[in-house]
């Protein structure tokens, strides 16, 4: 079984390639397991195992088209299954590979459908800064996930525009692949730490999202249990922590 691994990140993050070829990614490559950073800033071009996508400009709200772009672009590749992950993901391989793949169209940690919210809009532009519709679907967060080759086909063969955002059609790109796919065989990973750190943990730590780069190389050859205490003793490393210091200085409110 072949898997390929598309790693999302963006100009302002590639700082984090370097930390995570140090390590999580030595697992990849020592598991055969194929990778590739994916942006549509062409600085990405300065390193190896890129995938630069053409004619799209890096924001935000445009997740969904990157989504699509890159599925698309990896069908160059060869694989049975495409392993996404964000760059502030930890990642472990070794634990991925002892899953059972045999009747698994799509994999990874779901939400269930949720009212609508107001996530994240202070990374978007302006114009996309309002309250984002409910998911109707259940879907997996977006820090990692997997798909079967055929999903990724599936996904590929829909036109462009189904994936292009507008202030008043808005879709995170997790959500709307799990829309796309709500009637494939799922598996759900979810653990319960997730909620008592507010992350998003998937069983064994297979993945752990997000994670701050100081702490990727405590992490590394660390039993779950160990790094789930790691990850306690620095809650303020967390994304989602951040998120909501941001809005409070703002005086805006968020639901979760």
């Amino acid at each position: 079984m072949k898997f390929v691994c598309l790693i999302f990140t963006c100009k302002k993050n590639f700082y984090r390639i370097q930390t995570l070829r140090d390590t999580w990614i030595k697992d990849l490559e020592k598991n055969n397991i194929d990778y590739y950073f994916v942006s549509g800033d062409s600085k990405i071009l300065e390193h190896n195992n890129h995938l630069l996508l053409n004619n799209f400009s890096e924001c935000y709200e445009q997740l969904p088209l990157k989504t699509y772009k890159s599925f698309k672009a990896s069908l160059n590749y060869s694989f049975d299954f495409l392993i996404k992950l964000d760059d502030d993901c930890f990642f472990n391989s070794n634990e991925f590979l002892k899953l059972d793949f045999s009747d698994i169209d799509y994999m990874g940690k779901f939400n269930k459908p949720n009212a609508s919210k107001i996530i994240h809009f202070y990374k978007c532009n302006d114009e996309f800064k309002r309250e984002k519709p409910p998911t109707l679907y259940e879907y997996a967060e977006g820090g990692f996930y997997c798909l079967r080759r055929a999903c990724i086909e599936e996904i590929s063969n829909l036109p462009e525009n189904t994936f292009i955002n507008t202030p008043e059609n808005y879709r995170g790109e997790d959500v709307l692949v799990g829309q796309l796919l709500k009637n494939k065989r799922k598996l759900n990973l979810n653990t319960d730490y997730s909620k008592q750190l507010n992350m998003d943990i998937t069983q064994n730590g297979i993945s752990l999202h997000p994670v701050h780069m100081s702490l990727m190389y405590d992490l590394l050859n660390k039993g779950f249990n160990e790094q789930i205490s790691i990850l306690k003793d620095n809650p303020y490393k967390n994304e989602y922590n951040l998120r909501d210091l941001y809005l409070k200085t703002l005086n805006k409110n968020i639901t979760k």
